[in-house]
């Protein structure tokens, strides 16, 4: 018999508007409710003219979060009409090492102008 893992979805962004060269952090997302199977997916949408990077930020105690050394970015370089439908849509693995919480960074990478992100993040 297989074992079965529940997969938990969390709302990280509504229609965020970031600035030009700024960035905006998601909630904090408790990974304790979660097996932590190595697994975690972020769907995204971005529309605007900037340019957007997402990263993970980890922390075991709530008291700072960073971005570990050892996990690259989510994704860098995503714009309006990125995606496979050239659309500013699009999903990416997360890059995840053991920890507590979890925070999603995004930001404008390009400082030209706002993007506006809506965000999922899907965990197990």
């Amino acid at each position: 018999m297989g074992y079965y893992n529940d997969v938990v979805v969390t709302k990280v962004f509504t229609a965020e508007t970031i600035a030009a060269g700024g960035s905006a952090l998601s909630g904090v997302i408790d990974l304790g409710s979660v097996s932590q199977i190595g697994e975690a997916g972020l769907q995204v949408e971005v529309t605007g003219t900037g340019t957007a990077m997402f990263e993970a930020l980890t922390s075991n105690h709530l008291a700072d979060f960073i971005r570990p050394s050892t996990i690259p970015a989510i994704k860098t370089g995503f714009v309006a009409t990125s995606g496979p439908d050239s659309d500013g849509k699009d999903a990416f693995t997360v890059p995840m090492i053991v920890h507590r919480y979890l925070k999603i960074q995004a930001s404008e990478t390009a400082s030209a102008t706002a993007i506006v992100v809506t965000a999922y993040l899907a965990t197990n």
